[in-house]
């Protein structure tokens, strides 16, 4: 299990937004709460962290995680990390919205995650394992499978 949540590369999916400097947060907001959605769907039991400033990266303003819990490993693994960056990236980039009134202003960036693919799979083998070592489908997921 080690090997699958802390391995060094992985592959996940990302939600990624430009957003105008004013509704950048609320799109931060949207993003944790897709989160949150998405692990609900699942009912796989979880907690929400706020992160301090003091443990996020360089360039996020405001960061959040999601731990899934895992019953196997007897606690909480993050699954999810949100960032709200402000214009930390667009400024290296030059990437810039023009509005209406033609003035020109640098985008806002927020990043998270979806899935982590093994993160995922582990949360949902441990909290879907059956006594005799079966795993069942969550049913949100039983219409592809």
């Amino acid at each position: 299990m080690e090997g699958i949540i802390r391995m060094h590369q992985f592959d996940k999916l990302e939600m990624e937004s430009f957003s105008l400097g004013e509704t950048a947060h609320d799109e931060h907001l949207l993003f944790s709460g897709i989160q949150e959605y998405l692990m609900q769907q699942l009912q796989i039991p979880y907690r929400k962290l706020q992160k301090c400033t003091f443990d996020i990266g360089k360039p996020n303003a405001k960061g959040s995680d999601i731990d899934a819990w895992l019953p196997g490993q007897g606690q909480y693994k993050e699954t999810h990390t949100a960032d709200y960056m402000t214009d930390y990236q667009s400024r290296r980039l030059k990437t810039r919205v023009k509005r209406d009134s033609g003035d020109t202003e640098l985008v806002h960036t927020n990043d998270a995650t979806a899935f982590a693919c093994g993160r995922a799979m582990v949360a949902i083998m441990e909290n879907y394992q059956t006594i005799d070592g079966k795993v069942n489908i969550p049913e949100v997921l039983q219409g592809y499978m």
